[in-house]
């Protein structure tokens, strides 16, 4: 391969791959010896705003474009302590050399979507496959990372450019790449002076100087396709989302690993040796030295078996299983192996010098979080009830989770989405630091320049793909707790309405609907006309599917029989919304008449005999009807026993008519039968107050002639009154510091 093709006086055209150590390496010598005038980098031509900020600032950062064409569309070019890129900008600013990114600005996604990943070609499966190697990745190393470390820049250049030059050939023509080597290639010309280096992929390397040369211009239509309009900033990154092992096709497996192998200069003992100490420290195992020495040993074995010069990263995974399988903390190698790759790829956040050059909504961010006075790595308890500033606060934390922004983590109170006012009443948050989140804000950067405009977007866009009622009413809540409103949300629901059948999707949608209405209530705020249409429509189509309803399993009925409960409920305590009682007891009453119905008929007998619509003496053939013995009549019996009682406690204690019903029954079950309904018999009387209880026991006892009653003859201490007066003191004086007024 003739060198001087690449390297001569103007120009010095050096071949990298993203974040390769080799790479890296090579171009720090390549620097010091070449001294060159200017330095042009593969990378968005718009974004050369940022090298300066990116040569002060803490990798990993990355480059962010946001698409204004495209929804859900963020591109990253990360730098890490690594990337060839970031050593030549880092060299550059302190030596004062000018230094200029030449690709085309952030692109379509239309160019994105033709472009090609020549790692993964047909060629490279053949040599994986005929070296019996796992990997592309392994092959790197093997060939490039580990073979080359004792060769010179020439060695390295010819080698790099000569693999390149096989894949391209093998690799089909891509619109995309050559739009980018065009405008590379005018760049250079543009911008080379005296001593010019230029680095770039080495898939491009291969043909730039041939560009240079022929000085092919791009065409009118290809320059149409390029647009620097679109956004870009510098934001800082993570170890973990450089990792090619999360999604990042140009990244480098272990970020970790690679960092502390070039800060080691290459260095294979140096480096395992620090690695494996570090993670024994991390996880507090106790690794004697001889353990160390042993993994290192397995790594050197592992190398020569698999015949390369020296060990590389998946030796060192390898040898992890040798270095800490006495450890107590594992149970197998697998899980040694998993645990030290975690390692490898490291948790380390970058940092911007500059943050200005973040993009809206991180400053949004920092803003709002000032405003509210919220303190990083804190614990924030927030009485919502009695401070509208509390609320406000705990609405803003909620807006960054429904984001999947990490920020805060809600340990105690109220949950905002299902008011439930037994739960602690203040609200506790653990608060994280901006830098373990602020990738996530860059996530949603595309969504909008505020907290509030994503929000608004992401709501639009779920309602958009929303297909069924539920979803849809979910929405509206996240809408009314985050402040957020759209028109649109109420024709949808209407339609979804009008279409839904499913009874127990309806009364899903129907719980989450009260819980609209209770938080609206908790917090004293108004409830939309809107919403109270809603709720109306969905009443009457849930009442009118129970009335046509054929036979269904118990699970459902009984799900159809706690909503009717909790219908009856909102109903009479509920002076919001005024909902059609007519309709309500019509379908009892048809409800009472199906012959099939357990729990159904129990809570629609004990609803209208509570409201004077059933007279003592139908309820009592009713019930008398609905005691059965046989297998499936049991099961019934328990569960319409159940239901009748629910909101029905007075018919225990009226007189003794329906506790001689019950008691009958039980004498006609066997031991088998009583113990499989003793669960829903508890059931029937876990709700009873301490003095019904006695009572009822008293009923039984006088029915069964039994002459002890053990619920009533409980021998009490003094000192254990005493004790129980302490502890109804300390529970109220607990109420109370959670603004819970008893008695």
């Amino acid at each position: 391969m003739n060198l001087k093709k690449y390297i001569n006086q103007n120009h010095f055209f050096f071949p990298i791959r993203h974040h390769s150590i080799i790479s890296s390496n090579f171009l720090k010598k390549a620097l010091k010896e070449y001294k060159p005038k200017t330095i042009l980098i593969e990378g968005p031509s718009d974004a050369n705003k940022h090298i300066q900020n990116i040569a002060k600032s803490k990798p990993p950062i990355s480059i962010y474009g946001i698409n204004q064409n495209m929804e859900n569309i963020g591109i990253n070019y990360p730098f890490f302590n690594t990337s060839p890129e970031y050593i030549a900008i880092k060299y550059a600013y302190e030596k004062k050399i000018e230094t200029k990114f030449i690709d085309i600005p952030i692109y379509d996604y239309q160019i994105i979507k033709e472009k090609q990943n020549f790692e993964y070609s047909q060629y490279i499966k053949e040599i994986i496959k005929k070296l019996k190697l796992k990997s592309f990745d392994e092959f790197y190393e093997k060939y490039f990372e580990i073979n080359l470390q004792s060769k010179t820049i020439e060695n390295y250049i010819k080698q790099m450019l000569a693999y390149c030059e096989i894949t391209r050939k093998l690799t089909p023509t891509q619109t995309f790449n050559q739009l980018r080597e065009k405008y590379m290639a005018e760049n250079i010309i543009k911008y080379s002076t005296e001593k010019t280096l230029i680095i770039t992929g080495g898939f491009h390397t291969v043909i730039l100087p041939e560009l240079i040369k022929t000085q092919i211009k791009i065409s009118k239509k290809e320059i149409n396709k390029i647009t620097d309009k679109n956004k870009n900033y510098l934001i800082p990154y993570n170890t973990k989302n450089i990792s090619s092992l999360n999604g990042y096709s140009a990244g480098i497996n272990y970020p970790e690993y690679s960092k502390i192998m070039l800060k080691n200069s290459m260095n294979t003992t140096q480096t395992f040796t620090e690695i494996l100490i570090k993670y024994a420290q991390k996880n507090k195992i106790k690794t004697p030295m001889s353990k160390i020495i042993d993994g290192i040993n397995m790594a050197n074995g592992l190398a020569k078996i698999r015949k390369k010069i020296k060990p590389g990263i998946y030796e060192l995974i390898d040898s992890s299983i040798t270095t800490y399988s006495d450890s107590i903390y594992y149970d197998d190698s697998e899980q040694i192996k998993q645990n030290f790759k975690k390692f490898l790829i490291g948790e380390n956040y970058g940092k911007t010098y500059d943050e200005t050059t973040l993009p809206p909504i991180i400053q949004d961010f920092i803003l709002t979080t000032k405003k509210y006075k919220i303190k990083e790595n804190s614990i924030i308890t927030l009485n919502i009830l009695n401070s509208e500033k509390a609320l406000q606060k705990s609405i803003y934390l909620y807006k960054l989770d429904y984001l999947n922004i990490e920020y805060s983590i809600q340990t105690k109170g109220i949950n905002l989405y299902k008011i439930d006012l037994n739960q602690n009443i203040n609200q506790t948050f653990k608060i994280t630091n901006k830098e373990k989140i602020i990738h996530q804000l860059i996530d949603n950067a595309y969504l909008g320049n505020t907290i509030d405009n994503c929000i608004n977007t992401k709501i639009k866009n779920q309602l958009k793909n929303s297909t069924n009622l539920y979803q849809s009413i979910n929405i509206l809540k996240i809408m009314i707790i985050l402040k957020n409103k759209t028109n649109e949300i109420y024709k949808k629901i209407n339609e979804y309405i009008i279409n839904e059948y499913n009874i127990s999707n309806m009364i899903d949608s129907f719980y989450e609907l009260i819980n609209i209405i209770n938080y609206s209530k908790t917090f004293n705020q108004n409830t939309e006309e809107d919403i109270k249409i809603i709720i109306n429509n969905l009443y009457i189509k849930i009442l009118t599917q129970i009335k046509t309803i054929d036979k269904i399993n118990i699970k459902l009925e009984n799900k159809i029989s706690n909503f009717i409960n909790e219908i009856n409920t909102f109903i009479n305590n509920n002076n919001i919304i005024k909902l059609n009682k007519k309709i309500f007891i019509n379908t009892l009453k048809i409800i009472t008449k199906k012959t099939w119905t357990s729990s159904l008929k129990g809570i629609s007998v004990s609803i209208q005999y509570t409201q004077n619509i059933i007279e003592e003496k139908q309820l009592y053939k009713i019930i008398n009807n609905n005691f059965k013995t046989n297998e499936f009549g049991i099961i019934h019996t328990s569960n319409f026993l159940k239901y009748l009682i629910i909101n029905n406690h007075q018919i225990l204690f009226k007189d003794d008519k329906f506790i001689k019903i019950i008691n009958q029954f039980i004498e006609t079950l066997t031991e088998e039968q009583f113990f499989q309904i003793l669960p829903e018999l508890r059931k029937i009387f876990i709700n009873l107050k301490p003095i019904e209880t006695v009572k009822l026991s008293q009923k039984i006892k006088n029915l069964n002639n039994t002459t002890e009653n053990i619920l009533i003859q409980i021998n009490t201490t003094q000192q254990q009154i005493i004790n129980n007066i302490k502890i109804q003191k300390k529970a109220i004086e607990t109420l109370e510091k959670r603004g819970i007024k008893y008695g």
